[in-house]
Formats: structure tokens, sequence, C-alpha cells
């Protein structure tokens, strides 16, 4: 029983579990969905918009790069504090569970990005 025991144990120790790869630039999207909430002359406006990279990191999608695109609104008291378009890079084999999350395909405005833009190889952390 303990020889069992010890092979059991030794085959354990030696499997690895296979680590995602960095995806290639290439095979990067951009994804988006827009956050909007607070009071205009609210005596207190405590909205903050959800940290878009631990939703995604809760269920599950690495993220690449991060964007805000502030949106605009109106002045009236009854208007939101806040709306923005979050964008976000990730790898294209987890576009389909971002958009279940909410984050479907969207690419960033032109001239959001450096020319120079060059993603990161490795997921932000929050």
């Amino acid at each position: 029983m303990k020889r069992l025991l010890l092979i059991v144990l030794a085959l354990a120790a030696g499997c690895s579990h296979p680590q995602r790869t960095a995806p290639e630039p290439r095979d990067l999207v951009w994804v988006a969905t827009v956050y909007t909430g607070g009071v205009q002359c609210a005596r207190t406006d405590t909205y903050r918009p959800p940290n878009t990279v631990e939703v995604l990191r809760g269920v599950r999608v690495p993220v690449y790069g991060f964007l805000r695109e502030p949106l605009p609104v109106c002045e009236a008291c009854s208007c939101p504090s806040y709306s923005s378009r979050h964008y976000v890079l990730i790898a294209r084999r987890d576009a389909d569970r971002a958009a279940r999350a909410g984050y479907p395909p969207r690419n960033p405005p032109p001239g959001a990005l450096p020319a120079d833009y060059s993603p990161p190889r490795q997921p932000i952390t929050p």
C-alpha cells in the first residue's frame, strides 16, 4: 500500500498543469462596454464604475490593455455624473466569454491609441 501511495505521489508531482501562453498581438481583440451612473447635483455622488479588469478576471478573461473613453452627459440635475466606454484588449479565444459578461467586440475610436502602441505580453493585474 505504501509503495502504491509513493508511486501515485511521484506521478502527481511530475505532472505539470499547462499554462496559457501569452497571445500574439494579432490574436488580440478589443471589446467594450459603457458604464453610466451617479446623479448630477447630488449632495453625495459616490458612483464608481466597476473595475473592468476585475470584472473580466472574474469570468476568467485576462486583460492585456485598457482604454477609457469619456462620453458626454447632459448638465441637468437628473443626468448621470459619469459615462464612459471601457475598452479592453483580450485574447481572441476569450471573446465569447467576454461578450457573455457584457463586453462585445468593439474597436477604440481612431487616434485613441498612440501610433506606436504595443500591447503588453502579460495580463494587467488590478
